[in-house]
């Protein structure tokens, strides 16, 4: 009785919510700011470690690769320090949508880590967009800078009679081997793609794009150190 008295001297006590749930988990949480819905970090995973290790992998093929590279500009006879009309700048502009391949992917991991699958979608949509300019704009560099080697007559062989130019050689084959990881990365994208419009994902579950993220962001760090070194030459 006592109770029932002082609860309506208060006008009644508000609904009290459950611990460690969020007001209203569908509904509006402007009152209460942005709310978590799901772990701020994937739990450990078996399919995570396996992912680092084939990585690992990559990381020992790049890095031989930027080592040649090297070793190779180092000793050679030949070199054209890639002074070729406009290659610097489409270096660039590759660099440039790499860099947003991996701001749509965090972009979309953040989305549904908060569960806004709408978030995680147009993220997931950007990236394959931007990946896909990625590629288009090193076909072209490799189309310009063939054309223009036909027309120059210069020789990209490697231990030909009239020496070849390894720089041009390197620049094919570095950036060539990129590409081929890039293309092979449209795999896990389509794959989680999918998954995301058919909403399998949530904040308690997001494990397929967290390990896609991995592999473009590491995927997109060694473009920027092979860029770098080319662009330095």
């Amino acid at each position: 009785m006592n109770v029932s008295r002082t609860e309506s001297s208060r006008g009644g006590l508000p609904p009290v919510t459950p611990p460690n749930e969020p007001p209203d988990r569908w509904g509006d949480d402007s009152e209460y700011g942005e709310v978590p819905r799901g772990p701020t970090v994937a739990p450990p995973d078996a399919t995570t470690f396996g992912l680092k290790l084939f990585l690992a992998s990559l990381l020992m093929l790049f890095g031989a690769a930027l080592i040649g590279y090297l070793v190779t500009r180092l000793r050679a006879d030949k070199w054209t320090d890639f002074q070729v009309e406009g290659l610097r700048t489409g270096l660039v502009v590759s660099s440039v949508l790499i860099l947003l391949v991996s701001a749509s992917f965090s972009f979309a991991l953040r989305g549904i880590r908060y569960d806004h699958r709408d978030r995680l979608k147009l993220g997931l949509g950007l990236a394959a967009i931007f990946a896909t300019l990625f590629l288009v704009n090193q076909f072209d560099l490799w189309r310009d800078l063939w054309t223009r080697l036909a027309e120059q007559r210069s020789n990209v062989a490697v231990g030909s009679p009239e020496g070849g130019d390894l720089s041009i050689f390197l620049f094919f084959a570095m950036t060539i081997l990129h590409a081929l990881h890039v293309l092979g990365g449209f795999i896990p994208l389509g794959i989680v793609l999918h998954h995301a419009f058919r909403d399998i994902y949530s904040g308690a579950n997001f494990r397929g794009v967290y390990n896609c993220a991995w592999y473009w962001h590491f995927i997109d760090i060694v473009w920027f150190l092979m860029a770098i070194a080319l662009a330095i030459g």
